[in-house]
């Protein structure tokens, strides 16, 4: 069997990695063997992350068009949309407060984000008070 392929995104949280192929998210173990797919939807997936206990995952996903941020159990099971902004977002980490994610919505420009965090039980997202921003480091 080849390892060849095109994997992107990489999260990890102890032995469990987690990474973007064929627009799905995939998991194997930091020690090797074979992935197991967890998603097999229709849109894209991109920029997951682990929540801080390691049992769920975030990530931005375009099942209805743009991508929105969506949960799942890190294990495998179903999705849950968390945003209905109709504009990019990138998921950018998962805190005690929500998950940060970076969007442009409600911008002038479609490059321009901003950075927001939303609740991992849904909700209105809200948005950090900071200036533009693509990337955050905690």
């Amino acid at each position: 069997m080849s390892a060849e392929g095109y994997y992107r995104y990489p999260t990890i949280f102890k032995d469990q990695i987690v990474f973007v192929s064929e627009d799905d998210l995939w998991v194997i173990s930091s020690g090797g063997g074979v992935a197991r797919r967890l998603t097999s939807g229709l849109g894209s997936i991109s920029t997951p992350v682990f929540s801080p206990d390691g049992e769920q995952l975030a990530f931005a996903g375009s099942e209805e068009g743009y991508p929105e941020v969506y949960i799942m159990p890190s294990k495998g099971g179903p999705i849950k949309r968390l945003t209905f902004l109709g504009e990019e977002v990138n998921v950018i980490t998962w805190t005690e407060e929500g998950i940060i994610f970076a969007s442009s919505a409600g911008q002038p420009f479609s490059r321009w984000n901003a950075l927001w965090c939303v609740s991992p039980h849904g909700g209105e997202p809200q948005r950090l008070p900071i200036g533009p921003a693509n990337f955050i480091s905690f």
